[in-house]
């Protein structure tokens, strides 16, 4: 994270024009919220597997994504759609199927409320 935030200030540096810059910008806030949607994202995985391993019940059984017949990247896509729709402050199709997910989720949008 360090090395990208000197390369980019060193293309600042390097760009004049106010429009480059307000596009440079845009690009720098759009790979942050990608990069935290992938951490939400990631988090949320972990979270269920912690569920599967616990409970009977986890919002990767009910969407069907456990088992190696499912793709990673569909597990990581319904991962990401959940964080995106979290971090935007609507709910989604996926949710949460007990109560640490629940918790979970509580947490994710209050900061998401707070950060954004």
């Amino acid at each position: 994270v360090a090395r990208l935030r000197a390369m980019m200030q060193k293309m600042e540096d390097r760009l004049d024009s106010e429009l480059t810059g307000v596009c440079l910008a845009i690009l720098k806030l759009s790979g942050a919220l990608v990069m935290v949607a992938h951490w939400v994202a990631c988090l949320w995985w972990a979270t269920g597997n912690y569920s599967m391993a616990y409970r009977q019940d986890s919002w990767i059984i009910q969407s069907n994504l456990q088992g190696s017949h499912v793709l990673l990247t569909t597990q990581y896509i319904t991962a990401m759609f959940y964080a995106v729709s979290v971090l935007a402050t609507m709910y989604g199709d996926v949710g949460a199927a007990n109560e640490e997910e629940q918790v979970f989720t509580m947490v994710a949008m209050l900061l998401a409320g707070v950060v954004f």
